[in-house]
């Protein structure tokens, strides 16, 4: 849905103090000299595992859809660019043997600082030894990290993990109730005996303004700037209640931490996926299908980047409101 921005311009008049000799005096009717252009106020930093990714395509775009560029990640894995009003944020994987992954990041603010981290790319595996509390369950205990996750019983679990940096976020699981978050360093003991374990909580998914006929699922994904996701409700499928659908859903109970919920929608012409971040919350969380659609990465943009061949996987999609433009969607 656009956004429509109504500019009023007063006019005062009133007496100059320059003079045909002074150009530079405020009444000489020359022109103030143009703005200085809007500067890079959003950011977004790529990693693959715990190393940075460098060349890295990054498209940013307004909130109507507008392309303001196309920035390649530095060394650091970070490209900057100018979204006055906030926008959108996609990410290019290229792949030769199928459309590239494409992953965007919508509801962008200016001034925000995004971050995006990928599965390591080929690196060295090292074990370590990760100390636990019983789960609360009697069963076993799973651990998830960036890189690399596995389930075992407490207290002394081997872990394998590829790519690593110094430190990773663990999430501790007993897989059915109760869970804690921990970062912690790298070394082949680490100890998380003393962490709580926190009994999850229920909670509602809503995704509203479904178009017609249109049916959709529901996840709610934890994610932090180490770890994505560090918990998933997995796809629930919705009870469909008219132009909204809402599910019951079980999520941990942890703090800072962020959350991404993600709702494909499906109708008669086909599917699309939507998702909103925002700071964790277990209360209910809706998300509007209607609003919240991807804008469109134009066909110029998305072949500049490949010799003339778009690389990312499109369709032509229709809802209540009648047709849209193309979309960028996340290829399979």
């Amino acid at each position: 849905m656009g956004r429509k921005l109504i500019v009023c311009l007063v006019v005062v008049g009133g007496c100059g103090v320059g003079h045909q000799d002074d150009p530079t005096g405020t009444g000489s009717g020359t022109p103030p000299p143009p703005p200085p252009p809007a500067a890079n106020n959003v950011t977004m930093t790529v990693h693959l595992g715990s190393e940075p990714a460098a060349n890295v395509p990054v498209i940013f775009q307004t909130n109507e859809g507008a392309d303001m560029g196309v920035v390649m990640t530095d060394a650091t894995g970070a490209a900057a660019g100018s979204l006055p009003l906030g926008g959108t944020v996609s990410i290019v994987f290229p792949r030769t043997d199928a459309p590239s992954d494409v992953y965007s990041y919508i509801g962008v603010k200016p001034n925000d600082q995004l971050d995006f981290i990928g599965p390591a790319s080929a690196a060295a595996t090292t074990t370590i030894n990760v100390t636990v509390p019983p789960a609360p369950s009697g069963g076993q205990v799973s651990i998830t990290t960036a890189c690399g996750q596995t389930t075992g019983n407490a207290p002394l679990i081997a872990l394998d993990l590829t790519g690593c940096g110094t430190q990773t976020d663990f999430y501790v699981s007993d897989g059915v109730t109760a869970g804690f978050l921990k970062r912690a360093t790298i070394a082949p003991e680490v100890d998380l005996s003393a962490e709580p374990y926190h009994d999850a909580v229920a909670t509602t998914l809503t995704v509203t303004d479904l178009p017609e006929d249109g049916n959709a699922t529901l996840e709610k994904r934890l994610e932090t700037d180490l770890l994505h996701p560090a918990f998933t409700t997995g796809a629930l499928d919705t009870i469909l209640d008219t132009a909204d659908a809402t599910v019951d859903a079980s999520v941990p109970d942890v703090s800072g931490i962020q959350q991404l919920v993600v709702a494909s929608v499906n109708d008669d012409d086909g599917s699309t996926t939507i998702a909103a971040r925002a700071a964790y919350t277990s209360t209910p969380t809706e998300i509007d299908a209607g609003s919240a659609l991807l804008p469109a990465v134009s066909q110029a943009t998305l072949a500049s980047m490949e010799g003339g061949h778009p690389p990312c996987s499109m369709r032509k999609a229709r809802s209540r409101f009648g047709s849209r433009p193309w979309r960028l969607l996340q290829s399979a």
